[in-house]
């Protein structure tokens, strides 16, 4: 007597999830209009909206993605944001005891 013959197990190939390439602008917030230009040679990355202009560059390395551009000027966009607040509060402050 044979053994019976095993079935084949299909294997599907793994899908690789991508990452954006167009992102949402953080000052006009026009959808998909952010695109990000990777100049590997330059080692530069700039990162621009079609829509209202607004731009950022910084320096790259090979492991540099897209995201890692966006999400790096976002933070700088926040730190200038903190930045400014504090700065108003401040002169408020001063504003205050002047008064008194």
């Amino acid at each position: 007597m044979g053994r019976r013959k095993s079935r084949r197990k299909i294997i599907k190939p793994k899908v690789d999830n991508k990452l954006p390439t167009t992102f949402k602008c953080p000052f006009c917030s026009e959808e998909t209009s952010v695109e990000c230009l990777m100049e590997k040679d330059k080692k530069k990355a700039t990162i621009s909206c079609r829509s209202c202009k607004a731009s950022y560059s910084t320096d790259m390395n090979s492991l540099t993605a897209p995201i890692d551009v966006y999400s790096e000027w976002i933070d700088q966009c926040e730190e200038a944001n903190v930045a400014q607040v504090e700065e108003q509060d401040y002169d408020e402050e001063e504003f205050d005891e002047d008064s008194t």
